[in-house]
């Protein structure tokens, strides 16, 4: 959520500082070294991990519908979907009227 928020307003700086490719660069080089931390870090699979999921399609749904039943699940669920609805609609909106003022750089 954090990104889709300030990632626009990075990437209108990386452009001015370094052209079209400049945000493609900084943000595939993060992603990369991101990737790698997560290798290093996560733990690896064991045989004990695999022997508890589930082993039937039944089994997995009941796993499933347990998880549904937690009332925050729906809570992130709606605050996501309105955070994505808002945004696009300021983005569309708003975006004419930032052409008339000046931050200094182009967004």
């Amino acid at each position: 959520m954090v990104g889709y928020c300030f990632g626009p307003a990075v990437a209108a700086v990386l452009f001015e500082l370094g052209g079209f490719p400049m945000a493609f660069l900084v943000f595939g080089i993060l992603q990369l070294l991101g990737g790698l931390i997560i290798a290093r870090v996560l733990p690896e699979d064991s045989e004990a991990d695999s022997a508890d999921l589930p082993t039937t399609l039944r089994e997995a749904f009941l796993r499933y519908n347990k998880f549904l039943k937690f009332p925050f699940i729906y809570v992130f669920t709606f605050g996501t979907a309105c955070a994505f609805l808002v945004n696009g609609f300021c983005d569309s909106t708003l975006e004419p009227g930032l052409e008339r003022v000046s931050f200094g750089f182009n967004l």
